[in-house]
Protein backbone atom coordinates (compact mmCIF):
# COMPACT_ATOMS: atom_id res chain seq x y z
CA UNK A 1 0.00 0.00 0.00
CA UNK A 2 1.18 3.79 -0.51
CA UNK A 3 2.16 5.63 2.53
CA UNK A 4 -0.12 8.40 1.96
CA UNK A 5 -3.60 8.97 3.58
CA UNK A 6 -6.73 7.32 2.51
CA UNK A 7 -8.51 9.54 1.59
CA UNK A 8 -12.74 9.39 2.97
CA UNK A 9 -15.55 9.83 0.91
CA UNK A 10 -16.80 12.95 1.91
CA UNK A 11 -13.35 14.26 1.63
CA UNK A 12 -13.55 13.19 -1.85
CA UNK A 13 -16.45 14.43 -2.50
CA UNK A 14 -15.64 17.68 -0.74
CA UNK A 15 -18.47 17.73 1.32
CA UNK A 16 -19.43 17.20 5.36
CA UNK A 17 -20.45 14.25 7.09
CA UNK A 18 -23.68 15.32 7.34
CA UNK A 19 -24.19 16.17 3.83
CA UNK A 20 -27.45 16.37 2.05
CA UNK A 21 -28.57 14.04 -0.53
CA UNK A 22 -28.71 16.91 -2.57
CA UNK A 23 -25.50 18.23 -1.50
CA UNK A 24 -24.11 14.79 -2.10
CA UNK A 25 -25.43 14.69 -5.60
CA UNK A 26 -24.59 18.94 -6.60
CA UNK A 27 -20.81 17.71 -5.61
CA UNK A 28 -20.91 14.58 -7.58
CA UNK A 29 -22.04 16.14 -10.85
CA UNK A 30 -19.57 18.83 -10.29
CA UNK A 31 -16.16 16.22 -9.87
CA UNK A 32 -17.77 14.08 -12.57
CA UNK A 33 -18.13 16.79 -14.81
CA UNK A 34 -14.24 17.90 -14.33
CA UNK A 35 -12.65 14.50 -13.90
CA UNK A 36 -14.75 12.52 -16.63
CA UNK A 37 -12.21 10.90 -19.16
CA UNK A 38 -14.53 11.60 -22.59
CA UNK A 39 -13.77 14.96 -20.96
CA UNK A 40 -9.75 14.68 -20.70
CA UNK A 41 -9.90 14.40 -17.05
CA UNK A 42 -8.49 11.40 -15.11
CA UNK A 43 -9.95 7.87 -15.14
CA UNK A 44 -8.77 7.05 -11.64
CA UNK A 45 -9.79 10.57 -9.79
CA UNK A 46 -13.72 9.85 -11.89
CA UNK A 47 -13.73 6.25 -10.36
CA UNK A 48 -12.55 7.62 -7.06
CA UNK A 49 -15.52 10.14 -7.48
CA UNK A 50 -18.50 7.88 -8.73
CA UNK A 51 -17.64 5.33 -5.61
CA UNK A 52 -18.04 7.96 -3.19
CA UNK A 53 -20.90 8.92 -4.57
CA UNK A 54 -22.58 5.69 -5.17
CA UNK A 55 -21.56 4.64 -1.39
CA UNK A 56 -23.09 8.02 0.34
CA UNK A 57 -26.19 8.19 -1.67
CA UNK A 58 -27.44 4.75 -0.56
CA UNK A 59 -28.54 5.37 3.08
CA UNK A 60 -27.69 1.30 4.38
CA UNK A 61 -23.83 1.73 2.38
CA UNK A 62 -23.75 5.30 4.07
CA UNK A 63 -24.49 4.09 7.54
CA UNK A 64 -21.53 0.82 7.18
CA UNK A 65 -19.20 3.84 5.93
CA UNK A 66 -19.95 6.09 8.58
CA UNK A 67 -19.55 3.47 11.64
CA UNK A 68 -15.81 3.45 10.94
CA UNK A 69 -15.23 7.40 11.45
CA UNK A 70 -13.07 8.88 13.75
CA UNK A 71 -9.44 10.34 13.20
CA UNK A 72 -6.52 7.70 12.44
CA UNK A 73 -4.88 8.88 15.38
CA UNK A 74 -8.27 8.12 17.89
CA UNK A 75 -8.50 4.95 15.96
CA UNK A 76 -4.79 4.09 16.57
CA UNK A 77 -5.22 5.01 20.65
CA UNK A 78 -8.56 2.69 21.27
CA UNK A 79 -6.91 0.20 19.45
CA UNK A 80 -3.57 0.21 21.45
CA UNK A 81 -6.00 -0.06 23.96
CA UNK A 82 -8.07 -2.88 23.60
CA UNK A 83 -5.18 -4.97 22.84
CA UNK A 84 -3.11 -3.85 26.21
CA UNK A 85 -6.18 -5.67 27.63
CA UNK A 86 -5.28 -8.65 25.35
CA UNK A 87 -1.64 -8.79 25.80
CA UNK A 88 -2.61 -9.02 29.53
CA UNK A 89 -4.76 -11.58 29.30
CA UNK A 90 -2.41 -13.61 27.18
CA UNK A 91 0.60 -13.47 29.37
CA UNK A 92 2.37 -11.16 26.66
CA UNK A 93 5.22 -8.88 27.31
CA UNK A 94 4.33 -4.92 27.30
CA UNK A 95 4.81 -3.08 24.53
CA UNK A 96 6.71 -5.87 22.76
CA UNK A 97 3.47 -8.65 22.98
CA UNK A 98 1.27 -5.20 21.70
CA UNK A 99 3.72 -4.43 18.74
CA UNK A 100 3.75 -8.03 18.06
CA UNK A 101 0.14 -8.22 17.72
CA UNK A 102 -0.18 -5.07 15.40
CA UNK A 103 2.49 -6.49 13.18
CA UNK A 104 0.63 -10.07 12.91
CA UNK A 105 -2.87 -8.09 12.18
CA UNK A 106 -1.40 -5.67 9.52
CA UNK A 107 -0.08 -8.47 7.46
CA UNK A 108 -3.64 -10.16 7.67
CA UNK A 109 -5.16 -7.04 6.75
CA UNK A 110 -2.81 -6.64 4.00
CA UNK A 111 -3.60 -10.22 2.54
CA UNK A 112 -7.25 -9.42 3.18
CA UNK A 113 -6.75 -6.51 1.29
CA UNK A 114 -4.83 -7.76 -2.02
CA UNK A 115 -7.61 -10.76 -2.08
CA UNK A 116 -10.46 -7.94 -1.85
CA UNK A 117 -9.13 -5.64 -4.72
CA UNK A 118 -8.41 -8.96 -6.61
CA UNK A 119 -12.48 -9.49 -6.11
CA UNK A 120 -12.93 -5.89 -6.85
CA UNK A 121 -11.41 -6.34 -10.47
CA UNK A 122 -13.00 -9.43 -11.63
CA UNK A 123 -16.65 -7.75 -10.57
CA UNK A 124 -15.36 -4.50 -12.40
CA UNK A 125 -14.68 -6.75 -15.30
CA UNK A 126 -17.97 -9.15 -15.34
CA UNK A 127 -20.12 -5.88 -15.28
CA UNK A 128 -18.77 -4.04 -18.45
CA UNK A 129 -19.70 -7.50 -19.85
CA UNK A 130 -22.46 -6.31 -23.11
CA UNK A 131 -24.87 -9.09 -23.31
CA UNK A 132 -25.08 -8.98 -19.06
CA UNK A 133 -28.60 -9.62 -18.23
CA UNK A 134 -30.90 -6.54 -16.79
CA UNK A 135 -31.25 -8.46 -13.90
CA UNK A 136 -27.98 -8.74 -12.75
CA UNK A 137 -26.58 -5.19 -13.16
CA UNK A 138 -28.05 -4.21 -9.89
CA UNK A 139 -26.88 -6.86 -7.50
CA UNK A 140 -23.62 -6.75 -9.82
CA UNK A 141 -22.87 -3.12 -8.90
CA UNK A 142 -24.52 -3.23 -5.16
CA UNK A 143 -21.41 -5.97 -4.90
CA UNK A 144 -19.17 -4.07 -6.54
CA UNK A 145 -19.54 -1.33 -3.80
CA UNK A 146 -19.67 -3.36 -1.15
CA UNK A 147 -16.74 -4.46 -2.20
CA UNK A 148 -14.90 -1.44 -2.42
CA UNK A 149 -15.76 -0.39 0.99
CA UNK A 150 -14.59 -3.01 2.31
CA UNK A 151 -11.19 -2.46 0.94
CA UNK A 152 -11.55 1.32 2.47
CA UNK A 153 -11.91 -0.01 5.98
CA UNK A 154 -8.89 -2.53 5.31
CA UNK A 155 -6.98 0.35 4.47
CA UNK A 156 -7.88 1.94 7.21
CA UNK A 157 -7.41 -0.35 9.16
CA UNK A 158 -3.51 -0.72 7.98
CA UNK A 159 -3.32 2.66 8.40
CA UNK A 160 -4.48 2.92 12.41
CA UNK A 161 -2.11 -0.15 12.97
CA UNK A 162 1.13 1.69 11.67
CA UNK A 163 -0.31 4.91 13.41
CA UNK A 164 -0.46 2.81 16.50
CA UNK A 165 2.63 1.17 16.24
CA UNK A 166 4.53 4.57 16.19
CA UNK A 167 2.73 5.33 19.09
CA UNK A 168 3.88 2.55 21.16
CA UNK A 169 7.08 3.22 19.61
CA UNK A 170 7.28 6.57 21.01
CA UNK A 171 5.94 6.03 24.33
CA UNK A 172 2.94 7.08 24.05
CA UNK A 173 0.47 6.83 27.03
CA UNK A 174 -3.44 6.92 27.67
CA UNK A 175 -4.59 10.29 29.63
CA UNK A 176 -7.16 10.05 32.20
CA UNK A 177 -9.82 11.52 30.28
CA UNK A 178 -9.15 8.84 28.08
CA UNK A 179 -12.50 7.01 26.48
CA UNK A 180 -12.42 3.25 26.02
CA UNK A 181 -15.13 1.08 25.28
CA UNK A 182 -14.06 -2.53 27.07
CA UNK A 183 -16.11 -4.41 24.71
CA UNK A 184 -14.08 -4.89 21.18
CA UNK A 185 -17.21 -5.83 19.08
CA UNK A 186 -18.31 -2.69 19.66
CA UNK A 187 -16.16 -0.26 17.22
CA UNK A 188 -13.43 -0.26 14.60
CA UNK A 189 -11.12 0.91 16.55
CA UNK A 190 -10.53 -2.43 18.01
CA UNK A 191 -9.72 -3.76 14.30
CA UNK A 192 -7.31 -7.15 14.69
CA UNK A 193 -9.96 -8.10 17.32
CA UNK A 194 -12.46 -8.12 14.41
CA UNK A 195 -9.79 -9.38 11.58
CA UNK A 196 -8.95 -12.83 14.16
CA UNK A 197 -12.61 -13.69 14.49
CA UNK A 198 -13.27 -13.41 10.75
CA UNK A 199 -14.96 -10.12 10.62
CA UNK A 200 -13.71 -9.16 7.98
Amino acid sequence: MENHAVKGYYEILGVARNASKEELTAAYRRLAQKHHPDKGGDEALFKEVKEAYETLIDSELRERYDAGGGSIEDLAKQAILALFFKAIDEGLSIPNGILAMFNSGIYEFKVKLSDARRKRNRLEKEQKRHKMPEFLKEPLRMRILETSAQIQELEKGIQVGEVAKKLIEGGWEPEETTSFSPNPSDSFQAFLYQSRRGQF
